[in-house]
C-alpha cells in the first residue's frame, strides 16, 4: 500500500563514456601544467618588482637626506656642502637603514657639476647627484644587480 515504485531506468539514458572522461581529464591536466609552469616566472617577476620599488624608495630617502644638508654661504655664493653623510649607506631588505652586516642594499652617491645647456639654475648653485644602489649585498660585486638614479640638488637663495 505504501510501496514506492522504483524509477524506470531506460537504456536511452545519456552518460559519459570512460574514454570521454579520460580525454577530458587529459585536457584539464595539460592546461593545469601550463598554468603551474608559469608560476616561477610570475614569482621571479614579483620579487624583481619589489626590489626595484625598494631601490626607488631608497633613492628617495637619500634625496631627502641630501636636500636637508646645510650649505655654507660664501662670497661667490657657490654651492659648498659643509658635511656630507657617510657614504655608502646600507639598507635592509624592506628598505630601512641598517648596519653593514644586516644589509641587503648598498647605496652610494656622487656629486657632480651640473652642465646642461638651457638650464635655468646657476650651475654654481646646483649639483647632479648620481645614486647607485646594488643588491643583494651578501654576494660578490660581479653578481649584484645595480640600479642608478640621477637627481638634481640645488641651493635655494633667500632674497
Amino acid at each position: 500500500m505504501f510501496a514506492k515504485s522504483l524509477p524506470n531506468f531506460s537504456k536511452s539514458a545519456k552518460a559519459f563514456s570512460l574514454i570521454e572522461v579520460v580525454l577530458a581529464l587529459g585536457i584539464v591536466s595539460f592546461a593545469m601544467m601550463a598554468v603551474v609552469g608559469t608560476l616561477p616566472v610570475g614569482l621571479r617577476s614579483s620579487q624583481q618588482s619589489r626590489s626595484q620599488i625598494a631601490a626607488a624608495n631608497i633613492a628617495r630617502q637619500i634625496q631627502g637626506d641630501l636636500q636637508q644638508i646645510s650649505f655654507q654661504n660664501t662670497s661667490t655664493d657657490a654651492l659648498t656642502i659643509e658635511k656630507l653623510p657617510n657614504n655608502p649607506f646600507y639598507f635592509s631588505q624592506d628598505g630601512t637603514r641598517s648596519e653593514e652586516r644586516d644589509a641587503y642594499y648598498v647605496a652610494n652617491f656622487t656629486l657632480n657639476q651640473v652642465t646642461a645647456p638651457g638650464l635655468s639654475v646657476n650651475s654654481s648653485n646646483a649639483r647632479s647627484v648620481k645614486v647607485s644602489i646594488t643588491y643583494p649585498a651578501g654576494v660578490a660585486q660581479a653578481n649584484r644587480q645595480e640600479v642608478v638614479y640621477s637627481l638634481l640638488l640645488a641651493k635655494q637663495k633667500n632674497d
